[in-house]
């Protein structure tokens, strides 16, 4: 991608970083072992990617078309990345993670006494950490279920690491930010480590529905 052009047609760093999204999910399937690729060269697409989204979850890009900021010193960066890369998912994995334009799930302290939980139909204590679903008519999330209530999907599940403990599980689930699951990264120290604890539970699962068809490459014609 040559950053002075690919970004030309938008104009701010959000709707770049979406292009930067697209841009890694087509190199993604297109490099994935499933499908012929070779592992090495999809975990370095994989790494490449950690350190651009590390660096606007942080805040340290105002935009992605400049050349200076490709030619940054990332070294550091790419390094670490490369080293807390742990076992890719399959080739449906990212074909479903591609198709959505926006993270799928949402995690939270609630934002007030108001909302309900789905699972148990009591309402969210203001702060309980809730965790809710895109609506994609409304463009917001909702179907909010209390951390307790929640059972976590196979698609986040899926990405967890077998080994490493809390730390590398933590990871991995910031690592799905702006991904499947948003809001981690915000979590206080409190809720992080609770939330972190719910999803390694694994009676917390829930079960993989089998698919009634094939995932679909959202980029092939």
């Amino acid at each position: 991608v040559d950053p002075t052009t690919h970004f030309a047609a938008v104009a701010n760093v959000d709707d770049e970083w979406k292009l930067v999204k697209k841009a890694y999910y087509k190199k993604a399937l297109a490099t994935h072992p499933d499908k012929g690729g070779d592992a090495a060269e999809f975990r370095d697409v994989q790494s490449a990617f950690e350190v651009l989204r590390d660096f606007f979850d942080k805040g340290r890009v105002d935009t992605f078309r400049s050349t200076a900021f490709a030619a940054a010193d990332t070294a550091a960066a790419y390094a670490e990345a490369a080293g807390a890369a742990g076992d890719y998912q399959s080739w449906d994995y990212y074909a479903d993670a591609a198709a959505e334009e926006v993270p799928l799930y949402r995690v939270e302290p609630a934002r007030s006494n108001r909302s309900t939980c789905q699972a148990t139909g009591e309402a969210i204590p203001k702060g309980a950490v809730r965790v809710g679903v895109m609506d994609h008519e409304s463009g917001s999330y909702g179907r909010w279920r209390i951390l307790d209530a929640w059972r976590v999907p196979s698609r986040v599940w899926e990405a967890l690491p077998d080994s490493g403990g809390k730390a590398a599980v933590e990871a991995a689930l910031v690592r799905l930010n702006r991904v499947l699951l948003t809001g981690v990264s915000e979590l206080n120290e409190d809720d992080k480590a609770d939330f972190v604890a719910h999803c390694m539970e694994k009676s917390h699962w829930a079960k993989k529905i089998a698919r009634k068809a094939p995932a679909r490459d959202p980029f092939a014609g």
